[in-house]
């Protein structure tokens, strides 16, 4: 017969010693900073800003991703990357806190631009960015 304890005259079942204890909590993600979508001065095509937590440092930021219409098209036959047409340079996806030159799916196309001109978020060879479709893009707006 399992154990018993009468607490005010109602008996109470035992507390077993083998209950494992919940797990404890995620440490908070902490907000590290101006909490402005840095991208409300941008021109957001197929793109859209939202605020995710980064790693290691558990702060919140924002981040550029695809808008669900885009994200949800067929790709095949490429990998996404994101170029600067006016300068030729490319910009890599976040992964946490890996920074991956390409992405194979559209959920992973997750960015921060660092340079003022118009960023593209293309689909096909990256040795051959010219020829690539583009499937989103963000561009400064005169002024900002």
């Amino acid at each position: 017969m399992a154990a018993a304890a009468v607490i005010g005259g109602a008996i109470a079942p035992a507390a077993h010693a083998s209950a494992t204890p919940p797990p404890p909590p995620p440490p908070p993600v902490i907000d590290c900073g101006d909490n402005a979508n840095p991208f409300a001065g941008m021109k957001l095509e197929g793109l859209r800003a939202g605020s995710m937590e980064s790693w290691p440092s558990r702060c919140k930021a924002w981040h550029l991703m695809l808008t669900p219409d885009r994200a949800a098209r067929h790709y095949s036959g490429g990998t996404f990357f994101a170029y600067y047409p006016d300068t030729g340079e490319f910009q890599d996806f976040l992964l946490g806190d890996i920074l991956e030159r390409t992405v194979d799916t559209p959920g992973r196309v997750v960015l921060s631009p660092v340079s003022d001109g118009r960023l593209e978020v293309r689909y096909g060879n990256p040795g051959e960015p010219r020829k690539a479709r583009i499937i989103a893009s963000a561009t400064p707006r005169k002024g900002h």
